[in-house]
């Protein structure tokens, strides 16, 4: 069961990315991540680095760099999304999502780093 972060503890900036199909040259598509709220839109989040257990059973998944984020709830988030800290460039992939207490009030998303490829 998850709790509820304080506003006050949303102090992480991140953009909330989309895969994106765009007709490209000839037959080709260019595949872009295109930020669901709009361009250069952030939201912010109570961001969660594991530890402790968490990273031993992180681990034996074989994930990298995993993380709890916390933050206000939109429909538009789904699990083929991504989240990007703002200014940083590594993607970091959904593992979980979950509607705390299913009363859309906040999220509560696992995150792993991407990996490319």
């Amino acid at each position: 069961m998850g709790k509820f972060a304080n506003p006050g503890e949303m102090r992480t900036s991140v953009e909330v990315l989309r895969y994106k199909e765009e007709p490209g040259q000839g037959a080709f598509k260019d595949k872009i991540w295109e930020n669901i709220f709009g361009p250069l839109q952030s939201i912010r989040c109570k961001w969660t680095n594991a530890h402790g257990q968490e990273v031993l059973a992180a681990q034996s998944l074989q994930y990298k760099d995993v993380a709890t984020l916390k933050m206000r709830y939109s429909p538009n988030i789904t699990m083929d999304c991504r989240i990007r800290k703002v200014g940083e460039s590594p993607d970091f992939e959904i593992i979980s999502m979950d509607d705390i207490e299913d009363r859309h009030v906040q999220l509560e998303i696992k995150v792993r780093r991407a990996i490319p490829g």
